[in-house]
């Protein structure tokens, strides 16, 4: 379900600040964004599991990371639709 993997990516500041570090360094690694958030290795690698494991990154034969901008929106997208409370009768399109 898209909304816990939402829930997954964003529900940790660390994973925020992780999505953030290698959104803005893409093709970095573990140890980069270790230095740069001056964070314990163990805990780098703990988040940067569970963020591959919501296909928010993508890991490359090199273990460098990337965002995936196309998961990365439609998690977005599935917290925003969560919160949009439907009207029975209403088209989709037309709900707010």
């Amino acid at each position: 379900m898209s909304v816990h993997a939402a829930t997954q990516a964003f529900g940790s500041e660390l994973r925020v600040h992780l999505i953030h570090y290698y959104a803005l360094h893409p093709g970095t690694r573990q140890v980069d964004a270790v230095r740069a958030l001056g964070v314990e290795r163990a805990v780098v690698s703990l988040n940067t599991r569970a963020l591959l494991d919501t296909g928010v990154l993508a890991q490359a034969e090199d273990r460098t990371y990337t965002v995936d901008q196309t998961r990365f929106r439609e998690l977005l997208r599935a917290l925003e639709d969560f919160g949009t409370v439907e009207t029975p009768g209403t088209p989709p399109e037309r709900r707010n």
